[in-house]
């Protein structure tokens, strides 16, 4: 058996994927979310989302990434949510 290196994502994990379980205690595939059924995976990445804008390194890795994208114009749209950049930063 693997032991993980990070056991307290580990355990952030296990604990969103509870949280979203429906009441018979099952997560998945999908998680019901404001009303839509959304792919837990997608689910968890929202769900996780106010963790990593709290490190002020991870900040500046995604300020990074979001001006490395508009240098090169390779900053894609999403049409529901807006630009990465306002959810990445």
């Amino acid at each position: 058996m693997t032991v993980s290196p990070r056991p307290r994502y580990t355990l952030i994990v296990l604990n969103l994927l509870a949280k979203g379980a429906d009441p018979a205690g099952v997560a998945g595939p999908y998680i019901v979310d404001e009303g839509h059924r959304v792919p837990v995976l997608d689910w968890l990445g929202k769900a996780m989302i106010p963790m990593a804008q709290r490190h002020h390194r991870r900040q500046a890795i995604r300020r990074s990434l979001v001006d490395d994208l508009k240098a090169r114009d390779a900053m894609p749209e999403d049409a529901e949510r807006g630009s990465p950049a306002d959810i990445l930063v």
